[in-house]
């Protein structure tokens, strides 16, 4: 039998601390010690007037059961507030119910994926639509990754990145797809946007389809890291799962890109220009995900040794996905240029520096989340800061100053170890964690198991 636990607020603010899996008082009572909660109230779904049918919507009710603060609301699937007591009826109730109750609700940003099917010399086509797909990127950075398969002309041998046995990449490619003709433009493994042409309004129809997927949430995250020594690539992609039920049937794809290659465009009727070809496709790997009921989350690590004289090695980029194997769905993207790893330094107090210059602010969930006993931290200063990183209890005590001083921009990184200011151990439970950087502040929940 599940019970969640709720814990109270002078101002009527209700969070749910925790669900476990019991029904015995003296354990209830236990958790609710352990996590110091004052005025707790208590939902049990099996009990009278727990979970109530109705004709389009299951009903949930807190009964009073005589809890020493007691809360009365009804709330619908959608989470709705259906009805409450006058001392709880406030619009906080609605964060708290689509932030809290429903166990659907996904917690990161889908980046967009685009994968471009070109060919600089001999497609008049083609030039219009990948430095369309350029410019659309360029508008985008921070929600776009993209990469492109160049059919062979004398700057890009198709034959030069091999799939395993079925042969060259750009072709085992395009079979997944059933591309047929190019330009084609696929976002997301499913939307399929084919040609192009000087009189097509082809920013349009890109952005169309771009907007269409930019405000998607996805329960999944991917964090790449690894080391560069030389030409020498190691490198570690980390699969973050808020719903491992759900993880069968899913391929992890790495590509290895080059970026920024200055390319002869043989425009439609209009000679030649040159301008950059982006994101071209080098090598391209597949690991299958599996479904670990203990751990929702999957690291993957492989290596590979940079051309040297055939590729300029700063403009490398790993590039991963997470597809789904039967309809093609991509569900996140991320990217990471190599020479991250050669720059990367720790100092003496865990913090990751990177020297990559991000364009805007953001704070990433906590990885691994769940956690125990240590957990990592990382946001994007897009410039010169003082920044502040702290972590609260439910009751909004604070617990831990991990970060409390002047920053360059760059990608950062903190870690901590479940430890309060004093060094001493916390009890398990939810933390929420808050940078303020300048004028930016955000604010994330994480949960410490013991």
């Amino acid at each position: 039998m599940e019970t969640t636990i709720w814990q109270t607020y002078p101002q009527d603010e209700v969070v749910v601390v925790g669900i476990i899996n019991t029904s015995n008082q003296t354990q209830i009572n236990n958790f609710i010690e352990e996590n110091s909660l004052t005025f707790p109230i208590l939902f049990d779904p099996g009990s009278p007037g727990g979970v109530q049918g109705g004709d389009t919507y299951n009903d949930y009710y807190l009964p009073n059961d005589g809890s020493p603060y007691p809360r009365d609301f009804i709330v619908d699937q959608e989470g709705t507030l259906q009805y409450a007591n006058n001392e709880i009826d406030t619009e906080w109730m609605h964060y708290v119910l689509s932030e809290c109750l429903f166990e659907t609700q996904s917690a990161y940003s889908q980046m967009v994926f685009v994968e471009d099917f070109t060919a600089a010399e001999w497609c008049p086509y083609c030039p219009v639509a990948s430095l369309t797909m350029n410019e659309l990127y360029d508008q985008n950075p921070e929600q776009i990754v993209s990469i492109q398969w160049q059919v062979g002309s004398q700057y890009f041998n198709e034959e030069d990145c091999q799939y395993y046995q079925l042969g060259n990449c750009v072709d085992a490619r395009g079979s997944l797809y059933d591309v047929t003709g190019i330009p084609t433009e696929v976002f997301n493994g499913t939307g399929i946007v084919v040609g192009a042409d000087i009189d097509w309004e082809n920013f349009a129809r890109y952005d169309s389809a771009f907007q269409s997927l930019s405000e998607n949430m996805t329960d999944y995250d991917i964090m790449i890291d690894g080391s560069k020594e030389g030409s020498n690539i190691n490198y570690s992609i980390d699969i973050v799962n808020d719903n491992d039920s759900v993880f069968y049937g899913h391929n992890l794809h790495v590509f290895i890109v080059e970026d920024s290659i200055l390319t002869t465009w043989n425009y439609q009727g209009s000679g030649d220009s040159l301008a950059f070809a982006r994101n071209v496709v080098r090598d391209w790997f597949t690991d299958s995900l599996s479904y670990d009921s203990s751990n929702g989350n999957q690291i993957f690590s492989g290596s590979f040794v940079i051309d040297q004289n055939e590729w300029n090695t700063d403009q490398i980029k790993i590039i991963a996905i997470l597809q789904d194997e039967l309809t093609n769905e991509v569900y996140q993207a991320a990217q990471q240029n190599v020479n991250h790893f050669e720059s990367l330094d720790i100092d003496q107090n865990g913090l990751k520096e990177s020297p990559n210059i991000p364009l805007s602010y953001f704070l990433y969930q906590n990885h691994p989340n769940p956690f125990n006993p240590t957990t990592r931290i990382n946001y994007k200063l897009p410039d010169n800061e003082f920044v502040s990183i702290y972590i609260i209890d439910i009751m909004g005590r604070e617990i831990k100053s991990l970060v409390n001083t002047n920053q360059e921009a760059g990608f950062k990184s903190v870690q901590w170890d479940a430890t309060n200011n004093l060094g001493q151990s916390v009890s398990a439970g939810m933390y929420i964690y808050t940078i303020q950087a300048g004028e930016f502040r955000q604010t994330k929940k994480m949960v410490l198991l013991k």
